[in-house]
């Protein structure tokens, strides 16, 4: 039993850490290092968001709850951000 749950573990800490790769991919996608634009730190949770509800589906059709439940995680912190920092700006 605690070794069944010990290898569910392992694989569920394995099955993050690729998800947090290709997380990774896709935020530099959005705003790759060293690009010339303005700075508008609401604008780029916004850009995270779309970037995250685009990839959204294919984890849900994949039936990957973990990658769901974690991109569903990270877009609640950068709506949230992003709604807070146009709440300061208004």
């Amino acid at each position: 039993m605690i070794v069944d749950q010990s290898r569910a573990t392992s694989q569920s800490v394995q099955r993050a850490s690729v998800v947090t790769r290709r997380n990774a991919a896709l935020l530099m996608a959005v705003a790759p290092v060293g690009a010339a634009r303005d700075i508008d730190p609401a604008a780029d949770h916004e850009r995270v968001e779309q970037t995250i509800r685009s990839a959204l589906p294919a984890a849900q059709r994949a039936g990957d709850e973990v990658t769901v439940g974690l991109r569903i995680d990270c877009l609640a912190v950068h709506e949230k951000t992003a709604w807070m920092l146009h709440s300061l700006t208004a």
